[in-house]
């Protein structure tokens, strides 16, 4: 009962219930040997949360997390202000490349009509003409919003603006640089929300 009546009591300490909800688990999973049971698997899987005793004993830990809950609310905000930053690239990202990113596999077909048949590659080898379509695209909403996702990581944008530089039409063959201001699209992206809502999310924080 001292653990818990008296205005002291080690478990009138919310960092002192994870501890001891720590040990208590990590206990029960030496106790229990058989690793047939779904139960004592699951104790095993909570020993990744031994780390967190330190959380008592470090002040600057606690007033980490301490800060992350205070400000739940801003950035939640600020996370919504993102998503919907997200929303807005995503719609003129679709006005802009939506179907037009396809391209035939042989560069000699200028229309969807023509890429049909067989064709000789650049190594001298007969294949057939494919109209494809790269992975990251912005035929839909929530395939802009992947491919945005990705640019935000700064891996691999580069590549995207240029698939996007090459686009003409629905149906058509891209062509190298035919529109080159579509670069702009991707840098106002990295500007308004790999940059700027970044730094809102840190100052939410801080």
């Amino acid at each position: 009962l001292g653990l818990v009546l008296h205005p002291g009591a080690y478990l009138r300490s919310g960092w002192n219930v994870l501890d001891a909800s720590v040990v208590l688990t990590s206990a029960l999973s030496f106790l229990v040997r058989d690793a047939r049971l779904t139960v004592v698997r699951s104790f095993r899987i909570l020993r990744a949360l031994r780390p967190l005793r330190m959380v008592r004993r470090l002040r600057g830990m606690q007033l980490v997390i301490a800060t992350l809950v205070e400000s739940t609310p801003q950035v939640g905000n600020v996370i919504l202000f993102g998503l919907f930053e997200f929303v807005i690239f995503g719609i003129l990202g679709v006005q802009l490349f939506g179907g037009k990113l396809w391209r035939c596999t042989d560069p000699t077909a200028g229309h969807k009509i023509e890429c049909a048949g067989m064709f000789q590659n650049t190594a001298g080898i007969a294949a057939e003409r494919m109209w494809v379509n790269p992975v990251f695209n912005f035929d839909h909403i929530f395939q802009a919003m992947m491919s945005l996702f990705v640019v935000s990581t700064m891996d691999g944008w580069f590549n995207m603006a240029h698939q996007t530089m090459d686009v003409t039409e629905v149906d058509f063959q891209p062509t190298t640089n035919s529109r080159p201001l579509h670069a702009l699209y991707f840098v106002a992206f990295i500007v308004f929300v790999g940059f700027l809502w970044v730094n809102l999310l840190v100052a939410a924080i801080v």
